[in-house]
């Protein structure tokens, strides 16, 4: 199945679960009139849910249609107020936190690297809040180069990574509507932030992980991943206690999309490089502004070496797929 039908399927789906919805509740009926229409919007708006409004108005006028009865959405009424909420959901997403830059990414990672990192320490015989700085920087500058969320990388585990000498590989599932695609992408050592050089160091002095990469905690006893919540709060709590350490500590899914499109990537060449960004390209968008980029050029510490070594090694990763 093409990407156009699966798309058309995955509409279809959604409209038949939005309908079944209105009609399976005793509370109210389908908005059959313009007005019932503007007080569901209203509603929506008023819940802060209107993320997936016109999906929702799509659903309203298909059933509308194919039953043969007059579309309510088309009203001059209805309209305007749609226009309204889109208008004031734009500047509320325009006012929402950039993401993390490459210079966050870095000033946290050599905190958590301080944190741990002393003369004399060696394998398995670190403390348990070194450990736990270990283990965060490793989730952090994963997230950053591989495009994933936090929690994503959280919840990875040991069979869906492969560490060699020289490169790291991470492979997932997407799982839509009607099919099932596993994506795979592969970086080989970076001359800043590595996520390979970090990784290692993560394995070295932690218990070896059996199900989870990363456990919730550093011991055998108890099982499962650490959340993304507790990594930002150890986060946030580490950047503030550091005299002179000041970076933007929210999640850095879209970090490396908008690095890379302020330094000449296209959209295009990101999400058919990116394979983690397929998964929600159009998110991309946000606060994707000239303004914004012109702030994110290459910063001083970066050499064009390194550039070009970064570039490389992700232009390399498009023919591992």
């Amino acid at each position: 199945m093409n990407r156009s039908a699966l798309n058309s399927r995955r509409e279809e789906l959604h409209c038949q679960g939005v309908i079944q919805h209105y009609l399976q509740s005793p509370q109210r009926n389908l908005p059959a009139l313009p007005y019932e229409v503007c007080i569901y919007l209203a509603e929506c708006y008023a819940c802060g849910n209107v993320r997936l409004l016109k999906s929702k108005l799509l659903a309203i006028r298909r059933w509308h249609t194919e039953n043969g009865f007059p579309d309510p959405t088309e009203c001059r009424s209805v309209m305007q107020l749609t226009q309204l909420i889109r208008a004031k959901t734009e500047l509320k997403a325009n006012a929402l936190q950039p993401p993390p830059t490459i210079s966050d990414i870095k000033c946290i990672a050599d905190v958590l690297q301080q944190h741990y990192h002393h003369t004399g320490a060696t394998p398995r015989r670190l403390a348990f809040h070194q450990k736990t700085a270990c283990r965060n920087r490793a989730i952090w500058i994963i997230a950053f180069w591989f495009g994933l969320n936090t929690s994503d990388v959280c919840r990875l585990k040991r069979r869906d990574v492969h560490l060699d000498q020289n490169s790291l590989t991470i492979t997932t599932k997407w799982i839509s509507d009607q099919s099932e695609e596993k994506l795979s992408f592969r970086l080989t050592r970076l001359p800043v932030i590595c996520p390979v050089s970090a990784l290692e160091v993560w394995l070295r002095n932690s218990i070896d992980p059996v199900d989870y990469l990363f456990p919730r905690t550093t011991h055998k006893s108890l099982t499962g991943p650490v959340s993304s919540r507790s990594v930002h709060a150890f986060v946030k709590k580490l950047m503030a206690a550091t005299p002179g350490a000041s970076a933007n500590t929210s999640d850095q899914h879209y970090s490396l999309y908008f690095f890379l499109a302020a330094n000449g990537w296209s959209r295009r060449e990101i999400l058919e490089i990116l394979p983690f960004y397929k998964m929600s390209p159009s998110k991309t968008r946000i606060l994707k502004t000239k303004n914004r980029l012109d702030l994110e050029n290459v910063p001083p510490w970066l050499s064009d070496s390194d550039m070009l070594t970064i570039n490389q090694a992700l232009m390399a990763s498009q023919t591992h797929k």
